[in-house]
């Protein structure tokens, strides 16, 4: 099994064919959605620094760092919209992945959990996972969002194994049933 953590970048596939979110229409709606609850729950922890793990076009740095003392870390795979090029070279408190677990393949996400463990035990994460249900796959092509799903690797239901494998999950949020956000804290 290849490390992907020795590279500067995870490279958890093809860089160019990896989808970035975009915000317009009924999913500009969704996805505000999910981000101001996702910086409601940050700023309740009050964490120093936050990652957000495969950031895009940066919506959670601009809703969370503006008017707030937390310092966020934009790190994605499109190096053109990460502003640091390893998130190993950094510190933080608070980890965010919205909609990005997906896109990886399975070992990878492992092998991320396990060196964000070895890294903080105490991290506290968030991961915001679709559902990839049948309503989640109507609403994309209602919204003329006709890849919505492309690229994705792990199923929903395989990546709440893995969050329940590895974390507690002190709470759980449910975005207009096609998103949930789940916020954790590694197993002792």
């Amino acid at each position: 099994m290849i490390n992907l953590f020795n590279q500067n970048i995870l490279n958890v596939h093809d860089k160019d064919k990896t989808p970035v979110t975009k915000y317009s229409g009924l999913s500009k709606i969704y996805f505000k959605k999910i981000i101001i609850k996702i910086v409601d729950l940050i700023k309740k922890k009050n964490p120093k620094k936050v990652l957000d793990f495969g950031c895009g076009i940066k919506k959670l740095s601009k809703h969370l760092c503006t008017d707030t003392s937390i310092e966020c870390l934009n790190f994605d795979i499109k190096k053109e919209l990460s502003e640091i090029d390893s998130y190993k070279n950094y510190d933080f408190d608070f980890f965010v992945a919205n909609h990005v677990v997906a896109l990886m393949e399975e070992y990878e996400f492992i092998e991320l959990l396990e060196y964000l463990k070895s890294k903080n035990v105490n991290l506290k994460l968030i991961f915001g996972i679709g559902t990839q249900s049948l309503l989640a796959k109507f609403l994309a092509v209602l919204s003329f969002n006709f890849k919505s799903h492309n690229g994705t690797k792990i199923s929903f239901k395989r990546q709440l194994e893995i969050l329940k494998e590895y974390f507690d999950i002190l709470e759980v949020y449910d975005i207009f049933f096609i998103t949930k956000i789940y916020y954790c804290r590694f197993k002792n």
